[in-house]
């Protein structure tokens, strides 16, 4: 029983329809939101509409700017009476601070970024740091679009005793994509998403170019665009010209077989890079990668039209820079939510510590964008959360030491079967991000 229900569950997609039923003006905003929900006009009264939770996804930074998403970027707010909207925005890793930057390009709103340590995008915060790759082909990993093999996804969770918590999780999850048959369970409007979303983040990089600086590939390199114009503009740390993309490499035959049908792979915009062979459709060489592919691993694939990766190290500064000087966007560092309080004024109050506020905060509108920390603060409000988000573990590494040749500093990796993601940064040292663990929750801060 409990060996099919987990087969079941997590072959599917985990997107979890929103509960049709009214709640405080208190949104979720979870790293990667379905198109066609029903996103709340700032500027409507109380009633809100949660929108759909995200599961196992917390480590897939396309959570960047999928949350920008689908929205009217011109979009206003108002309280009411004409004065701006005062909106609170709970968690600054990237989902909040995307989120901030999304209510920036509207007019008449007011933000508060709400965080419990020192910065955004701190290095203790998961979001965007494991794994900062940007996957936007429209049917991007098309070799698991059978799903990965259940017993390779049961490594996935460490437990030496049954968590009711998963188990609930799986039973909703399975029976929302094999029962109700949910449409957002479906590659194809999974695709269609990641389509839109990389159309509007192209459009935020035309309004605030600077992010050029973080986000690398193909995104700030199309012709007649305001991003390319800044990228020519000045003395940038990467170049339009330089080989960007990235590569999926397989260290099983098994999982490499799925990849290595050239049909799919032209149809997304993938190379197939196999021993013997290192040059690429797009004229490329990657003759160092392919010595790897010959020696130790079965295969690899690349991408260098919809994929990219963002430099967090460069991103959250810059983001911080672009709120400074708008003079709309305040960040309230050390600050950690105790507990959100909707009032029966249509007001929000967040109780915070004294040391950060004497009173409790008041906000017209807030956005909770903790990830799976979102489930414990919101239970009160809407106990389904802890059944529908489930927290997972990863890591990262840095060095600043230049290891990586510079031919390859705009080049990331991704490692399929081990969940690990590689990529340069500005002066040729390496992040690493990998895991993929779900625990017991008792034992950790979730």
């Amino acid at each position: 029983g409990p060996v099919r229900l987990m087969r079941g569950a997590l072959r599917v997609a985990l997107w979890v329809p929103p509960v049709h039923r009214p709640c405080a003006p208190v949104v979720l905003a979870m790293a990667i939101a379905a198109p066609g929900c029903q996103r709340p006009h700032l500027g409507q009264p109380a009633v809100a509409r949660r929108l759909p939770a995200v599961s196992l996804l917390p480590l897939l930074f396309p959570a960047l700017l999928a949350l920008l998403l689908h929205a009217p970027a011109a979009a206003a707010g108002s309280a009411g009476d004409g004065a701006p909207l005062r909106v609170a925005v709970v968690g600054g890793g990237v989902a909040g601070s995307v989120t901030a930057l999304e209510l920036l390009s509207r007019e008449n709103v007011e933000v508060v970024i709400v965080e419990q340590a020192d910065r955004i995008g701190h290095t203790a915060s998961p979001s965007g740091i494991i794994s900062a790759v940007l996957t936007f082909a429209s049917m991007e990993k098309y070799w698991e679009r059978q799903g990965l093999p259940y017993w390779e996804l049961m490594q996935w969770f460490k437990m030496d005793q049954p968590e009711l918590r998963i188990f609930d999780w799986m039973e909703r999850a399975a029976y929302k994509a094999k029962v109700l048959k949910d449409i957002r369970t479906s590659h194809e409007y999974q695709g269609a998403f990641f389509k839109a979303s990389r159309a509007h983040m192209e459009e935020m990089l035309d309004m605030f170019p600077e992010l050029c600086e973080a986000v690398v590939g193909p995104f700030c390199c199309r012709e007649d665009s305001k991003a390319r114009a800044w990228m020519l503009a000045g003395n940038r740390t990467w170049s339009c010209d330089d080989l960007l993309g990235v590569a999926h490499v397989f260290s099983t035959e098994n999982l490499f077989a799925s990849a290595n049908v050239p049909a799919e792979a032209r149809k997304w915009n993938f190379d197939i890079l196999l021993p013997g062979n290192n040059t690429l459709q797009h004229g490329m060489s990657l003759l160092k990668l392919e010595e790897i592919v010959q020696s130790k691993l079965a295969g690899a694939i690349w991408n260098s039209v919809d994929e990219g990766f963002v430099r967090v190290e460069k991103f959250y500064p810059i983001l911080e820079n672009i709120f400074m000087k708008s003079g709309r966007v305040k960040i309230m560092a050390h600050c950690l939510v105790r507990e959100i309080m909707p009032t029966s004024s249509d007001k929000v109050l967040l109780d915070v510590p004294f040391t950060c506020s004497e009173e409790p905060l008041e906000f017209d509108r807030v956005i909770v964008t903790s990830g799976a920390a979102s489930a414990p603060l919101l239970v009160n409000h809407d106990p389904d959360l802890m059944s529908e988000l489930i927290p997972v573990k990863g890591f990262a590494a840095l060095t600043t030491k230049p290891i990586v040749q510079k031919n390859y500093w705009q080049v990331g990796l991704s490692m399929e079967e081990d969940g690990q993601y590689v990529r340069p940064t500005d002066n040729g040292g390496l992040y690493y991000g990998f895991g993929r663990e779900v625990g017991i929750f008792a034992d950790e801060l979730l």
